[in-house]
Parts: C-alpha cells; sequence; structure tokens
C-alpha cells in the first residue's frame, strides 16, 4: 500500500486562493509606483469628502431639531394633552 495522500475539496480551494493572490501580484507589479500613489491619494481625499458631508449633514439636523424645540411649545406629534377639571 501507498501512503498517497487523497486530494480534497479544501487543497482544491487552497489552491485556487493561492493562484489568484499570485495573478493579483502579477497585475499589481504591471502598475506603475506613481499610479499606485495617486489612487491612493485620490481615495483618501473621496473618503474625506465623504466625511465632511456627513459631519454637514449631522449638524445641519442637528440645528433644525434645535430650531424646532425652541419654536414649538406644543407636546411632540402623536401626543395630546388633555386638562381634567
Amino acid at each position: 500500500m501507498t501512503d498517497k495522500k487523497e486530494p480534497t475539496f479544501e487543497e482544491f480551494v487552497d489552491r485556487q486562493r493561492k493562484a489568484f493572490e499570485e495573478a493579483g501580484k502579477a497585475m499589481e507589479s504591471l502598475i506603475p509606483p506613481e499610479f499606485k500613489e495617486h489612487t491612493k491619494a485620490a481615495v483618501n481625499e473621496s473618503l474625506e469628502g465623504f466625511r465632511v458631508l456627513m459631519n454637514w449633514l449631522v449638524d445641519e439636523v442637528k440645528d433644525e431639531v434645535n430650531r424646532e424645540d425652541k419654536g414649538n411649545d406644543m407636546p411632540p406629534a402623536g401626543k395630546v394633552k388633555v386638562e381634567v377639571s
């Protein structure tokens, strides 16, 4: 008898993962360093832009809620103040 290991599905998946990683490294080696640098900077600027937008939006919502609270002496929507004599 031989002690040859039977192939498994997990081995197939592992080899496919390694092949995908190597293909990614091959593609990456074709890209000039300057392109990578500018792409990273562009992504960071885009993320910072969204951060600014979200912060502005949160501030606007807070301001609107504060304006509503100050200018409205009525009970919150859905509730009715009832006076009993």
